[in-house]
């Protein structure tokens, strides 16, 4: 019997606090519902947008911190703070990462605001890790499936039944999809990484059973979102998704699978604007992106200013109206939270020392992940597919790279947890896919 997980079954530090990583009933609700709530499943209880206010609003900073100290409780209780070193071990430049934007408090602009999102950053992190210890890493991908489905197939039935809440009422996004968050740029890469996910686990269990609905839910939600980054970002997907297929199964095709994989970076490389243009032409979108490259040139002075360190995580866009830099024609963006791209939030966060260690420690899951892909792991196949994506849309929007209460970032937090895990070989010298026969 072939294996799709592909790991030693020694090495399951993340298998709960059971040997079969099944964890009781609450913990199980408690990940769900962390992860939901992180994902935006009550934005429009606590959050604001398309001209209304949630009943809540002022609730949400208080329930997320609740949420994280409850989880960073459970983390270090006695029976789990093993299985949490461990794992905080095997990540090191992660832990790396996170004491220096815990550190940029000392430079920040604002170290009050840096502190406090500092803290979320950790606690959303502290998230991906319990999910991780008490889902156990056989059942990981699936969990993110089962919730990823329900989040969709709410947002699709919200944005149906009470499009009040569900569609944008006004202005120039009139009528796209938002579903259960507060904005179509935000559910449109929930719909990807879903549909990401789906084509992983299409021919697995459940998912077997109805993934005609469940692909039919995540199209729909994805075009009616009606996002220009949602739409490149599933094809750059797909066509990730599809060569790596086909790497990992073709073994006397992996030489030709490189070289093409080469081959198109180089081809784009070299026509990277004729390439833009016709991009542009196809999403119907204007040269500045939306207006994306005209704020990216008016911050790079300031990301100059502070170069190596940053302004402190999270404080450059607490109060942008009061830096002299938005003067004159870059006043509109003292009204912008994010950059819209990741990258140039890192660099803002935490300057160019920070942004090598984040990408330092992405590109190593992503190494990880391919190694077991190679290895006919299907379950790191989809998740590097999946990191691959949000490392693509981390170009054009902030996306959920080292974000606070960010439910995408829990699930790199967890995918790093699952790759942190992955061998070239058992210990008694055989592949994964020969030790499972």
């Amino acid at each position: 019997m072939s294996s799709d997980i592909g790991f030693n079954k020694d090495a399951d530090v993340g298998a709960g606090t059971r040997d079969s990583g099944v964890s009781s009933r609450w913990m199980m609700a408690f990940c769900a519902g962390a992860f939901l709530f992180f994902l935006g499943l009550l934005a429009h209880v606590f959050g604001e947008g398309g001209g209304r206010v949630g009943v809540l609003r002022g609730l949400f900073v208080p329930v997320a911190s609740a949420i994280q100290l409850t989880t960073l409780v459970l983390l270090f209780r006695p029976k789990r703070v093993g299985g949490t070193l461990d794992l905080l071990r095997r990540n090191g430049i992660l832990t790396v990462a996170l004491a220096l934007i815990m550190m940029s408090t000392i430079w920040s602009l604002d170290p009050a605001i840096t502190l406090r999102r500092a803290f979320a950053l950790l606690g959303t992190t502290a998230l991906g890790l319990l999910i991780y210890i008490e889902v156990g890493r056989a059942n990981l991908l699936r969990f993110f499936a089962v919730n990823l489905a329900l989040f969709v197939a709410g947002s699709v039935i919200v944005a149906l039944a009470i499009p009040e809440l569900g569609t944008h009422p006004s202005g120039v996004f009139a009528g796209n999809w938002r579903g259960l968050v507060d904005d179509k740029n935000g559910v449109a890469p929930i719909a990807v990484v879903f549909l990401l996910v789906w084509l992983g686990l299409r021919k697995r269990g459940w998912m077997a059973t109805w993934n005609i609905l469940w692909l039919a839910f995540g199209i729909l939600l994805l075009f009616r979102a009606g996002s220009a980054t949602g739409f490149a970002s599933f094809v750059f997907g797909v066509g990730v998704f599809g060569m790596l297929a086909v790497y990992r199964r073709r073994r006397l095709l992996r030489p030709l699978v490189v070289v093409a994989a080469a081959t198109v970076c180089l081809f784009a490389a070299l026509n990277y604007s004729a390439i833009f243009q016709q991009s542009l032409q196809m999403l119907d979108r204007d040269a500045t992106l939306t207006g994306r490259t005209a704020m990216w040139q008016a911050l790079a002075p300031m990301i100059n200013d502070r170069f190596w360190l940053g302004s402190g995580y999270g404080a450059f866009w607490y109060d942008p109206s009061s830096y002299t830099g938005f003067i004159g024609s870059t006043r509109w963006m003292a009204d912008m939270n994010y950059a819209h791209n990741a990258y140039i939030d890192m660099l803002l966060n935490v300057g160019i020392i920070g942004l090598i260690i984040q990408l330092i420690f992405l590109f190593i899951v992503c190494g990880r992940l391919f190694a077991g892909a190679a290895r006919n792991d299907n379950v790191a196949m989809t998740m590097l597919v999946v990191l691959l994506t949000l490392l693509f849309v981390g170009i054009v929007d902030t996306g959920a790279l080292f974000r606070a209460n960010a439910g995408l970032w829990v699930m790199v937090v967890a995918f790093a947890c699952y790759a942190s895990h992955c061998r070239a070989r058992s210990p008694e010298g055989r592949g994964p896919l020969e030790e499972s026969r």
